[in-house]
């Protein structure tokens, strides 16, 4: 997965969901700094892109960049006011600061969101399953699958895209 989403970069270094699997790939085998550099970079030229916006807010605080995790969540609520990872962003970032009873707030906004959304997509029942184990407990965040087929399957993906479309 990483030598082909490498390959598919360097074809096309601005391809988006090449440059955010393989920042997904760096967090999920603890590879924080990259990942940091990965999501800043697609933020740099893809700003409203709010999968990333929100990984973006959880490396910066997992590495304890709290301010920095809180301007993401402002500028991602500003864009997507309605969005429910913008509410789970803003869960988390109260949660690592200790503010659990005020964390409850977002985290039911995000719950609410999420499960009228999985009524119409798979992605959204995903999250809606997601969230409900975080609020039971099972979890304490989201994270993109980490088997062993996922990311060769992206990286195929992204370089049968950019073969068709000449790269």
């Amino acid at each position: 997965g990483e030598a082909a989403l490498g390959r598919a970069l360097a074809l096309n270094p601005n391809q988006a969901d090449a440059l955010h699997w393989q920042a997904g790939m760096f967090g999920n085998t603890g590879r924080w700094r990259e990942e940091l550099a990965a999501r800043q970079r697609l933020a740099l030229f893809d700003p409203l892109n709010v999968a990333n916006l929100f990984s973006l807010n959880g490396v910066l605080r997992s590495m304890g960049k709290t301010a920095e995790a809180e301007d993401i969540t402002a500028r991602l609520l500003a864009a997507f006011p309605d969005n429910p990872q913008g509410f789970g962003a803003r869960t988390f970032d109260l949660l690592s600061v200790g503010s659990l009873a005020e964390a409850q707030v977002p985290a039911a906004r995000a719950m609410a969101k999420a499960r009228s959304e999985a009524r119409s997509t798979p992605s959204a029942q995903n999250l809606s399953v997601a969230w409900s184990q975080m609020s039971a407990g099972m979890t304490t965040g989201i994270r993109m699958s980490s088997s062993r087929s996922f990311w060769p399957r992206r990286a195929n993906s992204v370089l049968k895209a950019l073969a068709v479309c000449g790269f």
